[in-house]
């Protein structure tokens, strides 16, 4: 008997972690699990491990995907906005840095969401966008989950 509540405490353990060891990502959802909150996460962890403490990220608001995104992420302030909204940010300053998040998409049996910061200038009735990298999150589809589940970030030229 004692053998037999042992190994159901196990395959229980089991079970649980191998219902719960993953995250199934989505595009719709309004928590944790949404593919561009979770990619726009990295970003700032990012910047708090390479030292930019910047406080506040402006990122180009999408009206498909960022409605639903918080205004805050870890110590972080999160400002969207639209390009005209950006214009008369610029108004007397010398630029700002623009996060814009590429839509999901797919290469190579890999799905991404792409998380690029733009210097942005605006000056004689033009904007300058100047891009020097970026950050990459890769997905994978999770038969098990039915889902997108994490794989990598990739930092860099994108």
């Amino acid at each position: 008997m004692r053998t037999d509540t042992l190994l159901l405490a196990v395959f229980i353990l089991f079970v649980g972690f191998k219902t719960h060891s993953q995250t199934s990502f989505n595009t719709e959802a309004n928590d944790s699990s949404n593919i561009y909150l979770f990619s726009l996460t990295k970003y700032c962890e990012y910047l708090d491990n390479s030292g930019n403490k910047e406080s506040t990220v402006y990122v180009e608001k999408d009206d498909i995907f960022t409605n639903d995104l918080p205004n805050r992420i870890k110590s972080h302030e999160i400002r969207y906005f639209e390009m005209i909204e950006v214009k008369n940010y610029l108004k007397g300053k010398k630029g700002i840095i623009l996060v814009r998040i590429i839509p999901l998409r797919v290469k190579a049996n890999d799905f991404f969401v792409n998380v690029i910061p733009f210097s942005v200038s605006y000056d004689k009735k033009k904007f300058h966008f100047i891009n020097g990298g970026g950050l990459g999150v890769k997905f994978q589809f999770d038969q098990g989950t039915n889902g997108l589940i994490y794989k990598s970030v990739e930092i860099g030229w994108i």
